[in-house]
């Protein structure tokens, strides 16, 4: 995955690493340093003590926002249904988690995403996309022993985006190795 720095909060082009773990262990984001190597940097994006009591099943880095910086979804759920006979602080079901980023700095907002996040679920993987078509990248979460949750996008209205189809010829009809340059327009004020 290519996730960005605490500079800018856009991918730098590095692939980082995010690792899930089991409840009471936290999970990881680790930054590359290109250098060939890493530093752990959950700790200071508040992402490990929000996870310390979670399984992660599923996540995936978007700009659920269109603001052009990537946030983060963790889909989550215990592998082991009976875990709350042995645990009072563990829950098979556990809540998805919605992590926004601000200049290079995530912040949890599960408690203002929707009633979706504040349910607990036994989450077992998730999927990205725009199933509506209109620009705003909608979830689809995998639960185990249940039907799959849609969740369709509504934030990030006011944000801007750009929808393109592109058509080849002949035996390349998807037009992969396509390249687009787009140029604002220049406007000049007639007196």
């Amino acid at each position: 995955m290519v996730w960005s720095g605490p500079s800018s909060g856009r991918p730098d082009g590095w692939q980082d690493l995010f690792v899930a773990n089991i409840d009471q262990e936290k999970f990881s984001l680790y930054r590359n340093l290109k250098d060939e190597t890493f530093a752990d940097v959950a700790q200071a994006q508040s992402i490990a003590q929000a996870t310390r009591l979670l399984s992660g099943w599923g996540l995936k880095f978007f700009d659920y926002d269109n603001d052009g910086e990537l946030d983060l979804i963790l889909a989550n759920g215990h592998p082991d249904d009976m875990v709350s006979q042995r645990s009072q602080a563990v829950t098979y079901r556990e809540p998805l988690l919605l992590f926004h980023q601000v200049n290079g700095k995530f912040q949890n907002v599960s408690a203002e995403a929707g009633p979706a996040f504040s349910k607990g679920l036994a989450g077992r993987g998730l999927a990205i996309g725009d199933f509506d078509n209109d620009g705003r990248l909608d979830v689809l979460i995998g639960v185990n022993g249940g039907a799959p949750l849609l969740l369709q996008n509504r934030s990030g209205a006011g944000n801007h985006w750009l929808g393109i189809k592109l058509e080849g010829h002949t035996s390349n009809r998807d037009a992969i190795g396509a390249r687009i340059a787009w140029k604002l327009p220049v406007f000049s004020r007639s007196s």
